[in-house]
């Protein structure tokens, strides 16, 4: 019997990987499932949390079984899912904050919010980061729903509506990172993007206060000024 060499065998292992990197996918319908049309949906391990206008519910993606599904009671426009540490929540139009058992689909509870639509959150650790109103920031208790920091998005505390734009990151050191923008009423306004990034207590460690020019223009030709500033969360 020949003996392969160390060489030989990595050779023969990374050949196999190549030619199974480089397959053609076959495309092949796996399973469906009819729950509506799909607003939003975000995955962990095999499990998809999904939301639609009227509902949020979770689809085993092995199968394709919607394992369960629950109604918010009324209709929202694109609601935002998230999940973390055994919880779903959902951002229902900037109106109300659902939580739920990732599990069975039990709501935990639900919290009105007043912003100007839906929003991107994240759950991290033992909250959900995510904006309580027009121009504030905020972090609510998995548990309790009760407000564990808040910080204002509006420069001065002016109160104009800042918006997220983009779910909250969660960056290797610890910080949370996100984006906001101003909507002004004129189309022809100049707008704002701000970057914010907190500690998970809602400390304010650094903030990017970018022009960004009026609707339509893009954002690489709007950012040639900048300036930082500390800021303190309250």
């Amino acid at each position: 019997m020949r003996k392969l060499t160390t060489f030989a065998i990595f050779a023969a292992i990374s050949a196999a990987m190549m030619t199974a990197a480089t397959a053609a996918p076959s495309f092949k319908k796996a399973w469906s499932a009819d729950v509506g049309r799909i607003e939003t949906m975000t995955a962990d391990g095999h499990n998809i949390y999904f939301t639609t206008d009227a509902k949020v519910g979770l689809i085993d993606d092995r199968t394709g079984k919607v394992i369960w599904s629950h109604n918010y009671g009324a209709l929202y426009w694109r609601p935002a899912v998230s999940y973390g540490a055994g919880v779903v929540c959902v951002d229902a139009s900037g109106s109300m904050i659902f939580a739920y058992d990732a599990a069975t689909g039990k709501k935990l509870w639900s919290r009105p919010v007043t912003s100007d639509y839906t929003h991107p959150l994240t759950v991290n650790g033992g909250a959900v980061i995510c904006q309580l109103n027009r121009d504030t920031m905020g972090a609510l208790d998995l548990k309790t729903h009760q407000t564990l920091w808040k910080l204002s998005l509006s420069p001065g505390g002016s109160g104009d509506a800042f918006n997220i734009d983009n779910p909250p990151l969660m960056a290797p050191d610890g910080h949370l990172v996100f984006g906001v923008s101003d909507h002004p009423d004129a189309d022809d306004a100049p707008r704002v993007v701000q970057v914010f990034c907190l500690t998970q207590a809602g400390q304010g460690c650094l903030a990017e206060e970018v022009p960004s020019g009026r609707r339509g223009v893009g954002r690489e030709d709007c950012c040639r000024q900048r300036h930082s500033h500390s800021l303190d969360a309250s």
